[in-house]
């Protein structure tokens, strides 16, 4: 009699030991997946404040100051690579650019890497001469 009820005994706690195995293996690949999904953002928008960077030093007239979207520059990133493109539109007045930046991570649980885009439109402000900041005072 007892030999039955430790073996059904044993097949409960074997069935709860593999489910607690497979959820909490479940939450780690979740995990990951999350902290790549994280990444592979940050890596994006590194690349889009770069292609930024770039137009706030360029003349405002470049209209290369960035590649198009048929020839993108490609950075490596702190967790991946980012390719980073722009358009001017100059129908709308002030000029304005698009600016697109799309990043790729390798993914934690192998296959396809991550991929995540951002995108940004952008005035082109040309700053009158002779009104630099600090010609004024500001006071709160």
């Amino acid at each position: 009699m007892a030999l039955p009820i430790a073996l059904g005994l044993m097949l409960v706690l074997s069935i709860a030991l593999v489910a607690v195995m497979t959820l909490s293996g479940a939450s780690d690949r979740s995990a990951d997946r999350s902290t790549a999904d994280q990444i592979a953002l940050s890596v994006a928008e590194a690349g889009l404040n770069h292609a930024q960077s770039l137009l706030a030093n360029a003349d405002a007239s470049a209209s290369t100051a960035l590649p198009p979207s048929s020839s993108p520059v490609t950075i490596t990133a702190e967790g991946g690579t980012v390719r980073y493109w722009g358009s001017l539109d100059t129908t709308p007045d002030p000029d304005q650019w698009t600016v697109t930046a799309a990043s790729s991570v390798p993914n934690p649980a192998g296959g396809a890497p991550l991929t995540h885009t951002v995108s940004a439109r952008l005035e082109v402000v040309v700053p009158i001469a002779g009104n630099e900041a600090w010609n004024y005072v500001f006071s709160d």
